[in-house]
């Protein structure tokens, strides 16, 4: 809605590491850890032994200290002092970083496709009354890697997002909780099946999930939601993305089309947060 409306968000000053900013450091982390080895080695091809803790280690502390230089502004030529919340800030960063170095060491050998690709965009046509409108939608994909003809599409996350999610109608409805996560993932795995295709590339199996901290440090890690509907794992969402394509059309004519209002939400909890809630008078 605030891009319908033209709203932009109040900017805060960020005084502590929240949990938002905890995040961006690990994604920037495991972003940089990538783009430095692909080009360090001039392949997307990732193999085991590139991933062994005795290089990898060390190289994390590097991209750690990176990120609190560039978010405090600090001076780089002046090692960075860790203490107190920093400290355990990077710790955690760390034993992040680490354990899904180790994941994918033991996923290996696979080719990253993308990472961090920020305006990854689609066009997709719309009809509002008899008119019709191409909507741009974008966004920022953490990763694209595949092997063997699986492409995983994946997100990284640091809260305790569900894997698990009813059914693709479940994303759409109006009130209740839904698996914003689960969602997210599935719009990328669409937008990358939607361009794949207009590219005349087929994909044998598209997987989407969550690297989550529920999960990561489990004995037995799992990434790949698990769909109620089929009450098993979702090895491959294509078969459902023509569903989606449509519950996500009809969303956005019922947006782009000026003769529907905006109206509130019944679930006062969904505007505790809301940037807006002042102008909606909650």
């Amino acid at each position: 809605m605030k891009h319908l409306a033209g709203l932009k968000e109040a900017e805060e000053v960020e005084e502590e590491l929240d949990a938002r900013v905890f995040g961006n450091f690990l994604h920037n982390v495991m972003h940089r850890f990538y783009v430095e080895l692909i080009e360090a080695k001039s392949t997307k091809e990732i193999v085991a032994g590139d991933l062994e803790k005795t290089t990898t280690s060390s190289k994390i502390d590097l991209l750690i200290d990176k990120e609190f230089i560039n978010h405090y502004k600090l001076d780089p030529e002046i090692e960075v002092e860790y203490k107190g919340q920093r400290l355990l800030v990077k710790e955690i960063v760390k034993q992040f970083a680490e354990r899904i170095i180790l994941l994918d060491k033991e996923y290996a050998p696979f080719s990253i496709e993308m990472l961090e690709q920020e305006n990854y965009s689609v066009e997709h046509e719309i009809t509002t009354g008899k008119n019709y409108q191409v909507v741009k939608l974008a966004g920022r994909i953490d990763r694209v890697d595949k092997k063997d003809g699986v492409v995983r599409v994946i997100d990284y996350k640091t809260g305790a997002d569900s894997l698990t999610f009813k059914n693709i109608e479940s994303f759409f409805m109006r009130e209740g909780k839904r698996n914003k996560a689960a969602f997210q993932t599935v719009l990328y795995s669409w937008m990358y099946h939607k361009k794949e295709s207009e590219a005349g590339i087929k994909i044998l199996q598209l997987t989407p999930g969550l690297i989550n901290r529920t999960s990561l440090f489990e004995n037995q890690f799992q990434w790949a939601f698990k769909l109620q509907q089929l009450k098993q794992q979702l090895n491959d969402v294509q078969p459902f993305l023509g569903e989606f394509e449509d519950r996500l059309s009809n969303l956005l004519q019922e947006l782009f089309d000026p003769s529907v209002s905006f109206i509130q939400t019944k679930e006062l909890n969904n505007c505790k947060f809301c940037a807006y809630k002042n102008i909606c008078r909650r």
